[in-house]
């Protein structure tokens, strides 16, 4: 889920290129938030040091147990939080956690709130992916989610969530391509390894490449090869919200308003059209599901020089 996560933002693409060993440990002191800095932590040690900041020993801790859980997922958080109130000392703390619980119960059924009046009950990093947790069901359900107060915090957050919580066998065939695919196979192989003591070299896998880092996050700064990519990209699977046609007058005079006949505009006097590339936009769609086509996007890393990753050979 942090590989889908990637394309939805900078900070995606950062804590991809942070947990997968692409960017070096100096990438952790750039993620500010408390919560998720200590993703790197979780991933190596699977818990956190008792002197970690109560939110994300909380949020971790709902993981760990999530990654342990024999039976309903939402249940299992929602009794490890429940345990966790009895705990805190701290007043403050304990009765905001206990609003969070209260509101992702309510959030089960049928309640009156919204998710609006939710997210501007719950701020921050700990309860908003929480209370999506309880809101959706599904990875593909996160990845088609969109609102305006959530963060890429958040959503990053959110990602780790649902993807402990569906595992890797329940993603759609579209968000499992094959580069990720071998990726995914060599991280569990090497793994399952270490569990077991076992000291066997594999041939390493090097993590794929999320679309967004393709592209430069300073759109003026992209090369010709670039924008023509990102043009067909969009051309090809139809992100017609990304193409912009403008139409100006080559002598400067003002337009007249055009008349409107079967579907087209008509326009008097001498024009001109240009057809351009919204590239905000553009990096915009590419954080959002359904994903690019799966073989036009082999075109596009094919025309940009993008490697491949290894296959994996366990023989």
């Amino acid at each position: 889920m942090l590989y889908h996560c990637a394309n939805s933002s900078e900070l995606g693409l950062e804590v991809f290129r942070l947990v997968t060993g692409i960017a070096g440990d100096e990438g952790q002191a750039t993620i500010s938030d408390p919560v998720l800095a200590q993703l790197p932590t979780w991933l190596k040690a699977g818990s956190l040091p008792t002197g970690a900041d109560l939110r994300a020993q909380l949020f971790w801790g709902a993981v760990s147990a999530l990654d342990q859980a024999s039976h309903d997922p939402v249940e299992v958080v929602l009794g490890y939080l429940d345990d966790q109130v009895t705990h805190i000392t701290d007043e403050k703390y304990r009765e905001r956690l206990e609003r969070l619980t209260t509101d992702m119960r309510g959030s089960l059924g049928l309640g009156g709130a919204t998710i609006s009046e939710l997210f501007e009950r719950h701020k921050g990093s700990l309860s908003r992916p929480l209370l999506l947790f309880c809101l959706r069901r599904s990875c593909v359900e996160l990845l088609e989610f969109s609102h305006p107060m959530f963060s890429p915090i958040e959503r990053l957050l959110s990602g780790v969530l649902f993807g402990v919580r569906d595992g890797w066998l329940k993603l759609p065939r579209e968000a499992r391509n094959p580069a990720l695919s071998d990726y995914v196979m060599f991280r569990m192989a090497t793994n399952e390894l270490a569990q077991k003591n076992m000291d066997l070299s594999l041939p390493v896998v090097q993590p794929p490449t999320p679309l967004r880092a393709l592209f430069g996050s300073v759109t003026e700064a992209w090369s010709e090869s670039q924008t023509s990519a990102a043009a067909e990209m969009a051309k090809s699977d139809a992100w017609l919200e990304c193409i912009q046609t403008i139409i100006a007058s080559s002598d400067g005079v003002p337009l007249q308003e055009p008349r409107h006949e079967n579907g087209k505009y008509i326009f008097s006097g001498n024009l001109t059209t240009t057809t351009v590339l919204d590239q905000k936009r553009f990096m915009e769609r590419l954080g959002m599901w359904p994903p690019f086509n799966a073989d036009a996007e082999v075109r596009v890393r094919e025309a940009l020089a993008v490697p491949t990753s290894q296959e994996l050979n366990l023989a």
